[in-house]
């Protein structure tokens, strides 16, 4: 082979490593600007959740102003979506007054009979979701341990089925990744997660897929925040009904409707519900209030094309206004 030959073939290997470097090089490019674009809508997507946020905190404000009065109501019961920029916000707000508060089971080194019971109802309830039981009473017993001072073990002697023995000390530190109990109340809900049996799947329930349908947790029935007494102008359907075992659905769901009428004004208003006896009111009594609430839960997401982001938050309501007290975003 000639000099002209090894030429043409030396040529042809440059052209052919140069050609790599160039399609390599683009690939790159098209990666980074890729990458690139993906930073700045989840950046959009931050942001957008932030301002869902605001919004959340403007309507809480204005509450008991007649032109928002019905926003609100609807943010109760649905999240709104709202187009902004390029994207959009979901949101919505849940009172945390309407919910069972799980640093009240126990008062002064003493359970409260009627909230355990209230917990080991709506176990019962969420339960139906599931083929399987995958809340257990247990839960409810190592929650009542994880919050009070002591390091007893609880058993719920007057639960006759199931797990009634909640966990201590002895428990945490035996686990691969040993940890202490706190023997004292929860600060935010996702604290949940430490105690034994309480999973993501157990406090948040799980989303909708192909072969299965969504599920509710405890997360959107119980609160760590408040003073314990339950809402029934915000309660949920399932927290209606684990109020009182004579509860049922229909009387629940009955309580509901009533109150989208026009909000109870005092408990014993409750009684005007069909269903609703002299003996049922006794016994809920003094676990119900329909006073003002201060602790509301908003929870927002911003979404900019592939790129989602969000923000969870619980404020405060007092005299001098909203106060932040809990703020999660991923």
């Amino acid at each position: 082979m000639g000099q002209e030959g090894i030429a043409l073939i030396l040529t042809l290997v440059v052209i052919a490593l140069l050609s790599v470097l160039v399609l390599e090089f683009n690939y790159l490019m098209r990666v980074e600007a890729s990458m690139a674009k993906n930073y700045a809508d989840g950046l959009k997507a931050h942001y957008l959740a932030r301002s869902g946020i605001n919004l959340a905190l403007f309507l809480i404000e204005k509450k008991d102003d007649p032109k928002y009065e019905e926003k609100i109501k609807d943010l109760a019961i649905s999240a709104i979506t709202v187009p902004l920029g390029e994207g959009e916000v979901v949101f919505q707000v849940s009172d945390e007054g309407g919910k069972i508060n799980v640093n009240h089971l126990k008062k002064d080194g003493k359970l409260d009979r009627k909230r355990v019971e209230a917990m080991l109802e709506l176990c019962d309830i969420l339960n139906e979701q599931y083929e399987r039981p995958l809340f257990s009473y247990g839960i409810v017993a190592a929650i009542i341990d994880w919050v009070d001072a002591d390091d007893e073990v609880e058993v719920l002697d007057f639960v006759l089925t199931g797990e009634n023995k909640g966990a201590e000390r002895e428990y945490y530190e035996n686990l691969e990744h040993p940890y202490q109990v706190k023997n004292a109340p929860f600060d935010t809900l996702r604290e949940l997660l430490l105690v034994r049996g309480i999973n993501e799947e157990v406090l948040y329930g799980r989303e909708a897929e192909e072969d299965r349908e969504a599920t509710e947790g405890l997360s959107k029935h119980v609160t760590v925040y408040g003073d314990g007494k339950i809402n029934i102008n915000t309660a949920s359907l399932a927290v209606l009904q684990s109020l009182d075992i004579e509860i049922d659905e229909t009387l629940a769901q009955g309580i509901i409707d009533r109150r989208e009428e026009g909000e109870f004004e005092e408990t014993e208003d409750i009684k005007s519900v069909d269903g609703m006896t002299e003996e049922i009111f006794k016994r809920v009594e003094g676990l119900i209030t329909t006073g003002e609430s201060q602790f509301f839960s908003v929870e927002a997401e911003g979404r900019v094309r592939e790129a989602s982001k969000l923000i969870k938050a619980v404020v405060q309501k007092k005299a001098e206004g909203l106060e932040i007290v809990y703020w999660r975003a991923r």
